[in-house]
């Protein structure tokens, strides 16, 4: 199971409803498009409470202990893929030579992803992997972390994400 910290969710959730994918479902369009026009901070509120149900489903995961699943955050994934992708794939019963293992990471560095992205995307759009990407640390006001406390308490330090 990887999980991402709950506030940086709610952040790449809003950037992506609001800017980046596109989606064909009429009610999730017109979802996107009442974000649009909300102030920012407002809009942020609204979507946590939008999302409480994802939340509530993270919070599910938390104190699971069973050998047959194996738990990484995202944000040690991504800062060390050397260290996590081989624990990942050695809990699903993958081996893979060091040539093999060093395509995979290549292939699935944010880099290179973003590449692949661009690539599918006519001229003009930009990828959906935020060029500068600002965290809930730098655009969370106190309102936004009362309502996920609200909706799931103590979630983000019970996931071992510091305040």
């Amino acid at each position: 199971y990887m999980f991402r910290d709950p506030r940086e969710l709610v952040i790449s959730g809003y950037y992506a409803a609001t800017l980046t994918h596109r989606y064909t479902n009429r009610e999730t369009e017109r979802y996107r498009e009442q974000l649009r026009e909300m102030p920012f901070d407002e809009g942020l509120l609204d979507l946590i409470y939008h999302g409480e149900r994802r939340l509530r489903d993270m919070a599910t995961w938390v104190d699971v202990e069973d050998p047959d699943v194996a738990k990484f955050r995202l944000e040690d994934v991504s800062a060390d893929p050397a260290e996590y992708v081989p624990q990942m794939l050695e809990h699903c019963g993958v081996s893979l030579s060091p040539a093999e293992l060093d395509a995979v990471l290549g292939d699935v560095s944010r880099d290179s992803l973003q590449t692949k992205d661009l690539a599918q995307r006519k001229n003009g759009n930009e990828s959906h992997y935020r060029v500068k990407p600002k965290s809930f640390r730098d655009l969370f006001k106190p309102q936004h972390y009362e309502a996920i406390e609200e909706l799931v308490p103590g979630l983000a330090g019970r996931l071992g994400y510091p305040d």
